[in-house]
């Protein structure tokens, strides 16, 4: 009997162990889990599952061997990450470009599977200005204010150019046409933005030359769509009413932020300021 008691003693001490062992590692993953939510969504939803459809629905490779491969290969991904020390995603990281590159991917090649040019040309042009993109944002990323400035050119251009596909009775695949080629100009312009939000910054509190300097930096960084509203819809054939529109947009835009340094650069230059 005391045998037995034993023997069900020893059997009790194995459950608990292995109980309290279960729990502690569950523990862990559920903590390792919590810490990298962000980097592992995006290699789940950005990597992981594009690349099984593009293996195993679209078939692109057409080979047994390369998608068991690949698909071992992309599920180790989250493992990995699970098992590295705790990293918080960021736009500098490898994970988040790897995943918009692999989105494309996907893009290109759903598109040519359900004979949707949209789609095939849209990742042509993504994948031509990725390489600047990437480098607009290695400027503009300690300098995010310049991106409103970027953000209302882009969107000009393309109701401009979707404007002119409409005139011509053309179809919207070549929608993203002009994307390369404004970052390009972008990454020409963002670093005199960045310059002159810098020299604003250091003058702010210099009489005059502070309100002159914030007034040109706000100029500045609604440069490029006021030249895209400008320029393009007359390069495009597109008429007066399309300019007039979004330099209207524009300008309301552009007299809130610039009233106020225009107005202290008047008062200062005046001498017009109540002495305190």
């Amino acid at each position: 009997m005391p045998f037995m008691n034993r023997c069900v003693s020893a059997t009790r001490g194995g459950f608990v162990k292995f109980y309290y062992a279960i729990r502690v590692a569950i523990g862990k993953f559920v903590r390792a889990v919590r810490e990298r939510w962000s980097v592992l969504t995006v290699t789940i939803l950005g990597i992981c599952i594009p690349v099984y459809a593009m293996a195993w629905w679209l078939n692109i490779h057409d080979n047994l061997a390369a998608n068991i491969a690949i698909t071992i290969f992309v599920s180790m991904m989250p493992v990995t990450e699970l098992a590295s020390p705790s990293e918080s995603l960021t736009t500098r990281g490898f994970i988040g470009w790897l995943s918009g590159f692999v989105v494309v991917a996907f893009a290109f090649f759903f598109g040519e599977e359900a004979d949707i040019q949209f789609l095939t040309f849209g990742a042509i042009f993504l994948v031509v200005a990725l390489p600047w993109i990437w480098i607009f944002w290695q400027i503009v990323r300690h300098e995010l204010i310049l991106i409103p400035g970027f953000a209302l050119a882009l969107i000009a251009m393309l109701i401009y150019w979707g404007g002119a596909l409409a005139k011509d009775d053309l179809t919207f695949d070549l929608l993203l046409l002009p994307l390369p080629l404004i970052l390009v100009v972008a990454v020409l312009w963002a670093p005199i933005g960045s310059q002159a939000l810098k020299i604003a910054r250091r003058s702010k509190n210099v009489r005059i030359r502070g309100p002159a300097t914030q007034a040109l930096a706000m100029g500045i960084l609604f440069m490029p769509a006021f030249l895209v509203s400008f320029t393009i819809p007359n390069v495009l054939e597109l008429g007066d009413p399309w300019s007039a529109a979004f330099v209207t947009i524009v300008g309301v835009i552009l007299s809130a932020v610039i009233s106020e340094p225009l107005k202290n650069l008047f008062l200062e230059w005046g001498e017009l300021v109540r002495d305190s």
